[in-house]
């Protein structure tokens, strides 16, 4: 394992393209840690048993040395009171933060571990002692010793599952994240686009409807500096509508479209006829960056969600999430970040 992930401990090149991390399934765990080596664990709905899902748990910790663990419960479902293992209530305060998402401090963090990593369910109660759920803790040891190996702590004091006497200074420091400069807000408006303009666009593109059986369809937002962003529909099924994203500009009388540039490789997505494809992709004019989802099925619990900032020339990856598993977690594991700067 550790020759696998060697790469985690390698500095982060803020100018290269972005290669977002590998998320791993430990049984019922889903991990990953991004470029600047913060480390993500979800539990997912376990296989082929009779397991009420009601709650996911996320354990996350940071790359410093002195990096806390965080505990979150999502998606909870009832009025919850205490996690219990073997008949008794875990150390743990639940803190509400908003509907159905909890904070889950540990009052001593090897007591927590000692009892988890080793329990056969951990079983959500309410205040009455009712079961409302419960969170299978199969591969959340392997899972978390991999955090430990991908953030340089093994035998460390700070190590969560295999410890050792290192002191927290042999703890690697973080790789850098890249800066990413978001181009300003613009109150230019889009380049217009005739319908004839854009039946060119389609079978220049592959795109065409009767090919791709709709929804005949386009958005246009400026981008600034006489550029515009136009979303071509190229598609759509039952939740998920593909989108080419192309760049407009006005030369002479002419309008010229292009593929849009991004950072990210087009090897690392979807094609259509060579172009890049994004699955309901949406723009943000406040922000100034461009989203897309791709979900695995309706529930929307695996696929991958991704953001890119405009920086006046190209857009950039900002975040990555991805969950590989359909297995009841709509919170998804973060495989690349950067920083904004505006």
């Amino acid at each position: 394992m550790i020759a696998a992930l060697a790469f985690a401990l390698q500095p982060a090149v803020p100018d290269a393209a972005p290669v977002p991390r590998e998320a791993h399934l430990f049984h019922d765990w889903v991990i990953a840690c991004d470029n600047g080596r913060r480390c993500e664990a979800v539990g997912v709905h376990p296989e082929g048993r009779e397991f009420e899902m009601n709650g996911v748990l996320m354990i996350a910790r940071g790359p410093d040395a002195d990096a806390p663990i965080a505990l979150r419960l999502v998606q909870v479902d009832g009025t919850l009171a205490r996690l219990v293992v073997y008949g008794e209530a875990l150390p743990v305060r639940l803190i509400p933060t908003e509907e159905g998402d909890f904070s889950v401090e540990v009052e001593d963090r090897a007591t927590f571990m000692d009892r988890i990593l080793y329990a056969e369910e951990i079983v959500m109660q309410d205040a009455s002692g009712a079961t409302i759920g419960q969170i299978s803790p199969k591969g959340l040891r392997n899972a978390l010793l991999y955090m430990d190996e991908a953030q340089g702590r093994l035998h460390s004091q700070t190590a969560l599952i295999r410890t050792g006497r290192g002191e927290p200074a042999t703890v690697p420091p973080a790789p850098p994240v890249p800066l990413i400069r978001i181009a300003p807000t613009t109150t230019e408006t889009p380049l217009p686009l005739s319908a004839a303009r854009i039946a060119q666009l389609r079978r220049d593109s592959g795109c065409a409807i009767a090919d791709v059986g709709g929804p005949d369809e386009f958005e246009s937002h400026a981008l600034g500096g006489g550029r515009t962003l136009v979303l071509l529909a190229c598609g759509t099924g039952a939740y998920n509508l593909s989108v080419v994203p192309f760049v407009a500009t006005r030369e002479g009388r002419e309008i010229r479209i292009a593929d849009a540039p991004f950072d990210l490789p087009l090897e690392q997505y979807e094609e259509e006829e060579g172009h890049r494809i994004l699955v309901n992709g949406a723009w943000d004019p406040e922000s100034m960056t461009l989203s897309d989802f791709s979900k695995g099925r309706g529930l929307g619990d695996c696929g991958s969600r991704s953001t890119y900032g405009w920086d006046g020339a190209r857009f950039r990856l900002v975040r990555r999430e991805e969950m590989p598993e359909c297995r009841g977690s709509i919170v998804y594991v973060t495989t690349w970040r950067a920083d904004i700067a505006r």
